[in-house]
């Protein structure tokens, strides 16, 4: 297709964000989006992160850029069930958003939701206690991202039906299922980079 910028058109950049979920899918993902941008990662595990940190982390990231994130994939932990209070949530969530807004404002940005959570001696079955609340934390954040415009994708969706696929230690997950994720999260933002 003839691109009326021509050679030397700028690419699209991207920044995935997230925890060990991402870490799993991060490769194949930015294969899968290595044709058409330039893909940067940030592994964060640190679910304690307040906005003003999380600002100052992003700001640090887009330092030294030659372009600003056109757009940015973030799986923030919500699983985290030590640190995170269900009930501070959706505004911490807003704040985030926010924090990441005040810095990249024209990127386009894309959240996936939090994946099951299985039981230990039997990865195929979910777990009774921490998976109702993971369920219940999705709902919220899938709401603020509802209102601030953002794109959703239901990682829990695509893979509660798959548990077979889990690893084993509650919250990871077999390579066939990173491959999934990452079909899922490569489709959605080169749909989001195209405009449809």
């Amino acid at each position: 297709m003839f691109d009326p910028r021509g050679p030397y058109a700028k690419p699209t950049r991207i920044l995935l964000v997230g925890d060990s979920i991402l870490n799993g899918h991060q490769k194949k993902t930015a294969e899968l989006l290595s044709g058409s941008a330039v893909v940067d990662v940030w592994i964060n595990r640190n679910t304690t992160m307040q906005p003003r940190e999380v600002y100052v982390a992003y700001q640090h990231l887009v330092n030294g850029k030659a372009h600003p994130y056109d757009i940015v994939f973030f799986h923030q932990s919500i699983d985290d069930l030590k640190y995170v209070k269900t009930d501070k949530l959706g505004q911490m969530m807003k704040d985030h958003l926010m924090s990441i807004r005040s810095k990249l404002p024209k990127a386009r940005l894309i959240w996936a939701s939090a994946t099951p959570i299985t039981e230990k001696e039997d990865p195929t079955a979910l777990n009774a206690k921490s998976n109702p609340v993971i369920i219940e934390r999705n709902r919220i954040v899938a709401k603020v991202m509802e209102e601030m415009d953002v794109e959703v994708i239901d990682l829990y969706g695509l893979l509660v039906e798959k548990t077979h696929l889990a690893y084993g230690n509650m919250t990871h997950w077999k390579a066939p299922a990173y491959d999934l994720i990452s079909q899922k999260v490569a489709e959605t933002i080169l749909k989001e980079k195209s405009g449809n």
